[in-house]
Parts: structure tokens; sequence; C-alpha cells
């Protein structure tokens, strides 16, 4: 016999969960991206140290690129290992694997071999895209390489590859450790990272935003930092690890930069508060995640820069970054909550049989939707 009465049923299904929006759920990444370099061609899509890459030379770069592994049989759903560090060759390598056809496989270059060769043989990659050619193992080098640092010098066309894509087919494979310690790919379409940053509740992302990217690769909160930069027009910064470890020097970038939007974990968030709360000081949007946020440090930047927006955002990988997002918009007293669903997403209280809880009794998290 369900709990739930007939009014909580409808209530959680047509009014907490009617999160429908429009947005271009049957294109690409890549499609969208071309479509931004129409309008943004001359402007800054990545900045890396001294480096500033416009949106017509990336589109450029990566069409070399992509024509290369077009040619080498990359096609819908072939997996291609993407083993390099940040940095323009880095956006390079995932924008040509997916106008290929592809999807990518990041994987930190500094992990240790075994993990490295782990990956490669689960999702059974043979072509990887590096910059780090000197990681010395026999079944590693058995792969095929292409040198990411070399682009320039290809003939290829900077023509755009006809697209053989489609939304539903994979964007990225991102290997978590999984609950056994045992590297686990998830598996992630098109269609998933567009309706993270297209057309959300959560933020509304544009040209105007300078995105810095704090997640590694390898880490979904990577896919809203790259992905909302780069398909609206924005501008992605990158910095090195070391830097981002250093408070102060972060700070620097945070101001050199004129970053409007960031992301971070609740630790990283909370040990800056502790530091320097001037870093936030000229912010637009702030995300914090991946664990239970501390009340007094939120309460804390909440009186201090009141026109700050933000955000507790939550989600597994599997459900492509976001599930939840709740708008810090006021102090609170017991706890941040993980809030609602985003949009074309949904969320679900259940109990053992996996049916519907009435409102406010506890069960176990379900997350939906197009992610």
């Amino acid at each position: 016999m369900p709990l739930i009465t007939f009014e909580d049923n409808e209530k959680i299904i047509n009014e907490f969960n009617n999160t429908k929006t429009c947005y271009p759920d049957n294109q690409t990444v890549h499609q969208l991206f071309e479509e931004v370099v129409k309008v943004y061609s001359q402007d800054i899509a990545v900045v890396y140290k001294d480096r500033q890459v416009s949106y017509g030379e990336l589109n450029n770069r990566a069409n070399k690129l992509a024509s290369i592994l077009r040619s080498k049989g990359i096609k819908a759903d072939s997996l291609v290992g993407l083993i390099v560090d940040k940095s323009p060759e880095m956006i390079i390598g995932m924008l040509a694997i997916l106008k290929a056809g592809g999807s990518y496989v990041p994987i930190l270059p500094e992990y240790p071999i075994k993990r490295i060769e782990e990956i490669l043989e689960d999702s059974k990659i043979s072509l990887v895209l590096s910059n780090q050619l000197s990681i010395n193992s026999e079944n590693f080098l058995k792969r095929e390489f292409i040198d990411l640092s070399l682009v320039d010098n290809y003939l290829e066309s900077t023509s755009n590859v006809e697209s053989i894509s489609q939304s539903t087919d994979l964007a990225y494979v991102m290997y978590t450790s999984g609950s056994t310690g045992k590297p686990k790919g998830v598996m992630v379409e098109h269609k998933s990272i567009i309706r993270l940053v297209f057309n959300t509740n959560y933020l509304d992302l544009s040209s105007r935003h300078k995105i810095l990217q704090t997640g590694a690769i390898t880490f979904d909160a990577s896919t809203f930092e790259i992905w909302g930069a780069l398909l609206h027009g924005g501008t992605l910064y990158l910095i090195d690890q070391d830097e981002l470890l250093n408070i102060q020097k972060f700070k620097e970038r945070i101001y050199q930069y004129k970053i409007t939007t960031l992301w971070l974990t609740s630790p990283f968030f909370s040990q800056i508060l502790n530091n320097d709360i001037s870093v936030f000081k000229d912010l637009t949007n702030l995300i914090v995640g991946g664990d239970t946020l501390n009340i007094k440090h939120v309460n804390f930047i909440r009186l201090n820069f009141p026109s700050l927006k933000i955000i507790n955002g939550y989600g597994p990988t599997e459900n492509t970054t976001f599930s939840t997002y709740f708008h810090v918009d006021k102090l609170v007293n017991d706890n941040v909550p993980i809030g609602k669903p985003i949009s074309n997403s949904t969320v679900y209280i259940l109990d053992s049989t996996n049916s519907l809880q009435p409102i406010g009794i506890p069960g176990e998290l379900c997350v939906g939707g197009d992610g």
C-alpha cells in the first residue's frame, strides 16, 4: 500500500518536477560551438598565461586535428584518450575529438601509470592525444599517439568537418574511482552537457561571463566551466595547479582576469574564506559544491558581499555535474539545502520499493532527466 496521497503525488511529479525548458537538445556540442564562432570569431575564447586564443583560431586548429582523427577511423562513440595538462591544447583536443565524431576520455598526466593503463584497457582506447610523451610504459606506448603540441604543423584544412554525430551520441567518458576503488567510466552524451548550460534556472550564462577553470578535466565540474564559457561566447581562463593552491596567486589571477564566475569545492571555499575573503570581492557568481557547506562561512560571505550570487550546486557525475541547486539569497539557520532540480532534471525521494515518499518523509534520492 502506498503511503503517499494523490495530492502529494501530483504535486511532486507535476509541480516540483515541472522543470522542462526549451534548449537545443537535438544539436551537438561542436555544432553549437561552431555557431558561436560565426558570431564571436575575433573574441578571446581561452586564456592561459600569456597566451590568448580567439574563437576563430581555436576552431581552425581543432578542425585540422579533427580531419586527422577522422582519417584514422574515429566515428560516433569512438573513445579517444586525452592525457594533457590545462592548456589551450587541452581544449583543442576536446573539440577535435567531438568534431571527428568521437568522445574524449580525460586522464591526468600525473596519474600513476597503473591507473592510466587500467583506464586505457577498460575503455579499449587505441588512440591517445597528449603532449606528455615521456610516460614510460610498454603497454601505454602500444597505443597510437598524436602530439597536441604539433597541431600547427598539420596541413589539413581549417574548414569545419562535416558532423556525423547525434545529440544522443557520447561526448565524453569520465572515470571515477567507483565504490570499490576500481576506475569506473561514466558515459555522458552531448545532450546532457547542453542541458547543463543552456536555458537553465540556476545561472544565466552569456558572452559576458569570464570563467576560471578550477576543476581538473577528470572532474565533472570542468564540464560546466569549459562549455558554460565556450558555448556562449564567454572567456575560459586556465591556471596551473600551483597558482590554484596558492591563495594569494589565485586571488591575483581573479583580479587580473576580472573573473565573473567561479566554481569551488566546499573545502576549498572554506579554506579561502579562512585566509582571505577579499578573493570574492569582484565576483558576480559563485557556485560551491561537492560537500556540505559550512553555515558560518556561507553567512559570512553573504553579509560581506550581498550582491554576490551564491549557488549550492549538487549532483553526481552520472547526472552531468549538477542535478539540483539552491540560491543562497539570505542568511541560513540550520543547513544549506541542496535545493530544487535544475532545468530539464528531476529529483524524487523514494522508499525501499522505489515508490514515492510523501512530502517531508525521508528516503533515497533519485535523480533523473536529460542529464
